[in-house]
Parts: structure tokens; C-alpha cells; sequence
């Protein structure tokens, strides 16, 4: 939101001749103007696209009865035609804008200049303050010496007199510090010098702990007061109950032959007037409000309120400054500012934009000029780390901004898309909330991405595959039966439906909380919409690799199963796969269930990542555990280990099962010894404890090749998640055994629960704690004489068959579904998240 503080790195007098060097200029210009036309043309050509669609729209809607719907059409196809004569403007750089204050060139001459000061100078404004409490200006500088000889005159003629200038110069080779040397103003200079640049943070953190005064002016050294009454102003704004900062009006100078940031926006336009914020990929990102705009306009020139402001010119005081730590280190030149702000907040209400204080801003071109790659890579880790941080409180005051048609954090209404249909049923005729943009969607057509809420009125669409930034609702009016069908059911975030009488079958069905959406359409969408945003949000965390290959994973059965615990809980849920484990929605969850497998994913600062590590305890390491801000363990011993090593919480959390899954009820064939684990490349070890056997085993998994298992006895390759309970309760014995590093480390198999949860009678390889903690309900055997007689045994004895596998099944129901793992989870980090603040 703020340029380089270090300022644009200018030629010394006298490089090159004037000519050569204005020659320079305008081939830099050219060469912008020309990818900026191209750029254009591509998006005249879509919004031309966008308009004849929007055509489209209304003819079909001339046919229809609503007239709101109607008007909301066509009210975007005006602002279509808006952006097709905006962007025909912005094909030739050169081409005069033509407003209502004035004809006003991207490039401005010297009597443009001289006009534009008339006219804002023009402006009566109450006298400003000319003293008060101590300001220490703080100022970043690398090389910036063509912004100082500019600048520090203009500083040296303020009003406010109380004020000192502490410059951090960054190691600069041009005239820099002899231009500083020689400023001597009427108010204290100190310069501290650098042997290298510094990050924005640390140089003006390190200015901060040089300076002495009440309240600090963050400013660039490409920031060039226009008036002398600045400062006044600014301290007058701050000073007010509950102002927290305060900010300025920054303004496009004449360029002449220098070049610039910003070089789309004409020359005397706004840069800045605050900032605000704009859904990109599912979470909030600052943009700069009104760039480009008039800067003499009366909403350029006002005292009015902002979510936030660029640090470019930025006044606060030092005690809140110290109490949130000022700057965070990590950023480098992007982010930072409106990182301070949003920590501001918690020191004060309100961040005032002072348009009075007017400023020219040069602003800086070294990023423009430098190596493309590097900046790009640097804007990526800035916003990743400011996602990171951020995401979950500022995705949630956005949101709920946008839902209450408030425009005072957003830049944009909240977008909503109706996608389908149902016949006699139609919400977009009674969705009547005016400062909300309601869309029909084209099944045939991808989602525009700035939809915010993507509402399903008949479920056809698979919303796996759509963005993960949406918020997913299922709007349910009929039958409910082709909706639970939907592989996809459970993965909308807000299920609605019209009928009380529905809602237990919906529950029953699927692992969805059903809710009612009674009343108006537009009231019921935004009462579940602030519902959900209100909640804590927990995201569950997998290494599935894809959709595709989902079902197949055991991961994504355990991770359903918690998902519809937490539901119940009333807390929504969603799960995360591989592909969306580094992206910017899974990071906007308030907590992230890291469930351990072949790849890790990353955790982020603002919210709270815990992780259950139910398999793998070979991947567990002090590195990998301390990573996270609670750590659960699916074994006793383990856990009380890895609490040796590291820092972080460290408590056991064992395997559970969901037995609306699992139930007692024999749907399978009837195997006598049934099997079901995959080769993994080796002959499991049960199985050369078994065979050769007399008794007719079965063996379901994948990687089963001849020459690992006689073909006879593999009976296929999976069995579907919802039909294995079936085939555990219809099997004589179930047999379970672990990979060596879980069996040694006490990690009991999630199959054991399953397996009782369905009725089914289980021998399992011995493990530590397995008496326990099924009551002995399940067998364990030692070698492989005592399994044979074990089988000989049981399948001889029935009854005591019975009896032990519904002592095992009675265990699992009173202590080891996901319904206790969700709430011991709860009970452990509810305490954490109760730290963490909700909102900015």
C-alpha cells in the first residue's frame, strides 16, 4: 500500500544530456503504452462479451416478472458500458480524460500544475494547529537523493514546529547523506546511518527507538508536502477521541521526464485516499481507495473514516505503537502498513483519512525497474505472509460487512450467484437486498471469480471443483433425496432447506447440519450467511492428492467422520486436500486439523494449527511438532515421548469411529476370515502367520500381485466406504494386523474401530493398550500357533464370538467415536482459540 521507503534510485546530475535523457523517458512511456493498450483491447474484447451477455440476460428477463431483478440487470449493463469507455480511454496513454473538473492530460504541463494548485488551494480550511505534542518524523532513505533535494525544503517549511527528523539512511552511494548533512532547519536532524538496506520494518523500527517524540509521522522521502499546514492538520485528526492514525492525501505530480510508479494514472490524480479491502481468491486484500480519481474532489478533500492507511504518511502515537510491537519484521516492502494497522485496532476505533494534508507523491519506480521476477516473488511472499497472519479475523469482518450491505471495510458489494433452478420456485424474485450484486449463473459457463456466495437451487453443480474461496450453499426446496445422492453433499458449507419435516433425513443421510431457511429469501441467505461467518471454522487438513482419488484414501473417511462430529458441535467444517493446502481459503479456517500423512502441509500464524498424528510415527520429529500450537498423538506411549522432546502440548487422542457409518447390520458376503489392507509392496505379516490356511479367507486391497498372494484368495481390490461396515458384520472373524513402526509405538489401527463399531469379531496382532481400550472385546494373538488355534477356536464358538465382539462394540459406542474426539479436541483448544481475538 506504500511504495519502497528507500525512494527511486535517480541518475547524478549531469549522466547524460537533458535530450538523451528525456529521449529515454519517453521510449519507457511508449513501451508502457503499448502493453497497456494491448492489455486493453483484451479486456474491451471481454467486457464487450460481458455486455452481450448481460443482452442476453434481459431478454430473457423481459419475458419474467421481476422488475427488481430487471433493474439490477440493467443497472450492470451500464456499468459495463462504463468500463468499455474506460478502457477505450485507457488504450492511448496520451488521450486526454475528459471530466466534469476539467480536461486533464496523463501527463501534465507546468500550467496544468499551476492551475491544479489554484484550484486547490482555493479550498477554505480551518486554521491548523502550529504546535502541540512532539512529532518525531520518521524517515526512510537508500539513494534517495533527488527525493531529498526535492523534499526537505518543503519539510523545513512546515507550520507544526514541534516536531524532530530521524533519518534511517540505508547505505546510500549517491549524495544522499552529503544533502542530508548540509539540512538545517529551524527543528532537530539526526541521521542514522546503515551499512546495508533494511527491510521497511526493521528501518522504521529502528527510527522509532532513535526518536523521542509523543506521536511518530511515518513518511516517505518520495513524499513532498504541498502546503505548509500539513502537519497541523494531521495532529488536530489524531487527537480526537478514539483515533488511532491518521492519514493523508497523496497525489500523482507531474512526472515530466522522470519515470514513476502508478505511470496508468494520470498525473495530478489521487493515489491515495485510504485503503479498503477487495475479495481476491476467497480472502481480503487492501487496495488503495481511489486511485486515479480527482484529487480536488470534495471526497478527496474530506475528513472521513478508513479500515486502514498507507505508511507512506502515516501519524500515530508511540505508546500504541510500542504496545503491538511496531512493524513486523518479515515483510519486505509490501504489507507491512496495513499489517500495523489492522494490529492498531486493537488500540482504537477509528483510522482517519485527513484529505486537508496534501501531499505530492513521487511515488517510487525502482521496483518498475528492477529484475520482474524477484518483485513477483517478493509480492507473493507478502501476501502469503500477510494471508497467513490475517486471514481468518479480517475474511470474517469483511464478510460480515458485505452481508449486512455495509460498504465500510469493502470495496465492492457482496457478489451472490444463484446457480439452477427449481421449477415454481424461484429466490432471485424475492432477493431484494440493494447493496448486495445478485447474479444468475449459466450452468454452462464457469463462476465469474468474484463471486463471494455461490447459492445451489438444485445441486447439479459439483462444488469440489469450483473455488475454494466460495462460500458453498445448498438451497433445498422438494426432495432430498437427489441432493444427498451428490458425492459432493457434504462438502457445501451451508445447507438450507424450506421443510422442518426434511431436516432428520438430511442428518440421518449425510454429515451435513441441515437449518431451516424459513421467511424471505433475503433475510433467511443472510441469517445462515452471518451464522456461519460468526462460528468458529475448522478446517481439516489431508494428503489426498485429488477429488478423483479421495474415496480410496482412508485419510478422507477419517477426516468425514471428525468433519460431521465438529458439524454437531455446531462448528463448520471443511476439508482441505493437498492442492489446497498452500492456498489462501484453507488459511482463513480459525483452526486447521492437521491429520499427519505422506505430505505435510503448511500452518500459518493466524489461526491455530493442531495436529493429530493418527498413523506414520516415523514422520514424527521435534521440527515437525513444534511447527504447530497443539500436538495430539493416537498413542499413549508415543505421546508421553514426544512430550520429552519439544515445547509445544503434546496429548494422546486416539482412533475413533462413526458409527452411522459402521453399523451392525451383515450386507456383505458371509467370509469366514476376512482381510482388508492393501500390499504396500509386501506380504503383511498376518498373512505369514496364516497361510497356509484350510479356512476360506478373503483379502480386499490393492497391490496384491501373484507373486505377494495366491490369486484365489483376493477377492478385490476395495470395498466402498459405505459398504464395508456391512462386510464387517457379515464375516465370521475380521483380521487386523499394523505396520511394524505402528505396532511398536503403540498406534492401534482405525480399523479396530470400525470393525466393532459394525458388530464385527476382530483378531488383531498384539499392541500395546489394546485390552484396554477395548475392554478385551478383541482378540490378540503372539505367533503363529497361537493364531491358528485362536481361529480354530472362534469359528467353532459362535456364541462367545458374540459376546466378545458386542463387548467391543458397546466400548467404542461409550468412549471412542469421532463425537468424543471432536469434543476432547474442543475441550483442549477452545481455551486458545478464547486468546485469539474474532474479529480486527
Amino acid at each position: 500500500m506504500r511504495p519502497e521507503a528507500d525512494g527511486s534510485r535517480s541518475e547524478p546530475d549531469g549522466a547524460e544530456p537533458e535530450s538523451e535523457e528525456l529521449r529515454r523517458a519517453l521510449d519507457r512511456e511508449r513501451a508502457i503504452a503499448r502493453r497497456e493498450a494491448r492489455q486493453a483491447q483484451r479486456q474491451l474484447a471481454e467486457t464487450r462479451a460481458e455486455l452481450k451477455a448481460t443482452r442476453q440476460q434481459l431478454a430473457g428477463l423481459s419475458r419474467r416478472r421481476s422488475v427488481r431483478l430487471s433493474v439490477a440487470i440493467v443497472d450492470r449493463g451500464r456499468a459495463a458500458l462504463k468500463r468499455i469507455e474506460r478502457v477505450a480511454r485507457r488504450i492511448d496513454p496520451r488521450m486526454a480524460l475528459a471530466e466534469r473538473s476539467g480536461q486533464r492530460a496523463l501527463v501534465a504541463s507546468q500550467a496544468d500544475q499551476d492551475a491544479f494548485l489554484a484550484r486547490l488551494r482555493a479550498r477554505p480550511t480551518p486554521a491548523a494547529r502550529t504546535s502541540g505534542p512532539q512529532v518525531s518524523i520518521v524517515m526512510l532513505n537508500r539513494d534517495g537523493a533527488e527525493h531529498l533535494r526535492r523534499g526537505l525544503p518543503a519539510l523545513a517549511a512546515t507550520a507544526y514546529r514541534d516536531i524532530e527528523l530521524v533519518v534511517i539512511d540505508n547505505g546510500s552511494q549517491d549524495e544522499s547523506v552529503s544533502i542530508l548533512d548540509a539540512f538545517k532547519p529551524d527543528f532537530p536532524v539526526r541521521i542514522v546511518p546503515n551499512v546495508e538496506n533494511t527491510s521497511f520494518s526493521d528501518g522504521n523500527n529502528q527510527g522509532v527507538a532513535e526518536s523521542r517524540g509523543e506521536l511518530v509521522l511515518f513518511l516517505n522521502n518520495d513524499v513532498e508536502p504541498i502546503d505548509h499546514d500539513w502537519l497541523g492538520h494531521m495532529v488536530e485528526t489524531l487527537l480526537e477521541p478514539g483515533t488511532v492514525a491518521a492519514g493523508a492525501r497523496l497525489i500523482y505530480p507531474p512526472r515530466g521526464g522522470a519515470p514513476r510508479a502508478g505511470l496508468r494514472f494520470p498525473d495530478l490524480s489521487l493515489q491515495h485516499g485510504g485503503v479498503e479491502f477487495r475479495m481476491e481468491d476467497g480472502v481480503p486484500f487492501p487496495v488503495v481507495m481511489g486511485a486515479g480519481g480527482d484529487a480536488l474532489d470534495d471526497w478527496a478533500s474530506a475528513v472521513r473514516e478508513v479500515p486502514a492507511l498507507s505508511a507512506a504518511c502515516l501519524l500515530v502515537r508511540r505508546a500504541d505503537l510500542e504496545a503491538v510491537g511496531g512493524f513486523t519484521p518479515g515483510y519486505q516492502y509490501g504489507q507491512e502498513d496495513i499489517d500495523l494497522c489492522l494490529k492498531l485496532r486493537s488500540r482504537g476505533d477509528r483510522f482517519v483519512y485527513d484529505g486537508r494534508a496534501a501531499f505530492w507523491h513521487h511515488e517510487s519506480a525502482t521496483r518498475e525497474l528492477g529484475d520482474r521476477a524477484a518483485n513477483r516473488e517478493r509480492v507473493r511472499s507478502n501476501r502469503d505472509r500477510f494471508v497467513g497472519t490475517w486471514a481468518p479475523r479480517l475474511y470474517r469482518t469483511v464478510m460480515l460487512d458485505g452481508s449486512r450491505g455495509g460498504l465500510a471495510w469493502r470495496g465492492e458489494p457482496l457478489h451472490v450467484g444463484l446457480d439452477g433452478d427449481r421449477a415454481g420456485s424461484d429466490p432471485g424474485e424475492t432477493l431484494d437486498v440493494p447493496a448486495w450484486r445478485v447474479a444468475r449463473l449459466d450452468p454452462a459457463e464457469d463462476i465469474d471469480p468474484t463471486i463471494d456466495v455461490f447459492v445451489a437451487l438444485d445441486g447439479a453443480r459439483d462444488v469440489r471443483r469450483l473455488s475454494p474461496g466460495l462460500v458453498r450453499v445448498a438451497w433445498i426446496r422438494g426432495p432430498v433425496e437427489s441432493w444427498l445422492a451428490r458425492p459432493w453433499f457434504d462438502d457445501y458449507d451451508i445447507v438450507a432447506i424450506d421443510d422442518a419435516t426434511a431436516i432428520e433425513a438430511i442428518d440421518r443421510g449425510s454429515g451435513q447440519r441441515a437449518q431451516l431457511g424459513a421467511g424471505p429469501f433475503a433475510e433467511a441467505l443472510t441469517r445462515l450467511l452471518e451464522t456461519w461467518l460468526g462460528a468458529t471454522r475448522i478446517g481439516i487438513q489431508i494428503a489426498v492428492p485429488s477429488w478423483d482419488v479421495a474415496p480410496s484414501w482412508g485419510d478422507l473417511h477419517v477426516a468425514r467422520g471428525l468433519q460431521r462430529a465438529l458439524r454437531r458441535l455446531d462448528h463448520p467444517s471443511r476439508i482441505h486436500i493437498r492442492p489446497d493446502a498452500t492456498g489462501w481459503p484453507a488459511a482463513r479456517d480459525d483452526v486447521t486439523i492437521h491429520l499427519v500423512g505422506l505430505a505435510e502441509a503448511p500452518t500459518r500464524a493466524g489461526r491455530l494449527d493442531v495436529l493429530w498424528q493418527i498413523s506414520h510415527p516415523d514422520r514424527a520429529s521435534v521440527e515437525l511438532y513444534e511447527r504447530f500450537d497443539r500436538v495430539f498423538v493416537a498413542s499413549d506411549g508415543f505421546a508421553r515421548w514426544m512430550q520429552t522432546q519439544v515445547r509445544v502440548p503434546v496429548s494422546p487422542l486416539h482412533q475413533a469411529t462413526d458409527p452411522e457409518r459402521f453399523r451392525p447390520e451383515p450386507r456383505g458376503p458371509s467370509h469366514e476370515l476376512l482381510l482388508v489392507a492393501n500390499s504396500r509392496g509386501t506380504r503383511r505379516h498376518i498373512l505369514e502367520d496364516l497361510l497356509p490356511t484350510t479356512h476360506r479367507l478373503a483379502v480386499y486391497g490393492r497391490g496384491w500381485t501373484e507373486e505377494r498372494l495366491d490369486p484365489s484368495v483376493v477377492a478385490g481390490e476395495s470395498i466402498a466406504n459405505d459398504e464395508l461396515g456391512g462386510y464387517y458384520a457379515s464375516a465370521a472373524i475380521v483380521l487386523n494386523d499394523h505396520w511394524t513402526d505402528m505396532q511398536r509405538e503403540g498406534f492401534l489401527s482405525n480399523r479396530l474401530y470400525d470393525a466393532s463399531a459394525a458388530g464385527g469379531f476382530v483378531i488383531s496382532d498384539d499392541i500395546e493398550g489394546l485390552e484396554a481400550e477395548f475392554d478385551g472385546g478383541i482378540v490378540a494373538y503372539r505367533d503363529r500357533e497361537e493364531l491358528g488355534r485362536l481361529i480354530d477356536h472362534f469359528l467353532g464358538y459362535p456364541e462367545e464370538r458374540r459376546a466378545l465382539a458386542d463387548r467391543a462394540r458397546a466400548v467404542v459406542l461409550a468412549r471412542h467415536t469421532f463425537d468424543h474426539r471432536a469434543r476432547e479436541l474442543l475441550d483442549r483448544i477452545e481455551p486458545l482459540l478464547a486468546q485469539r481475538p474474532r474479529m480486527v
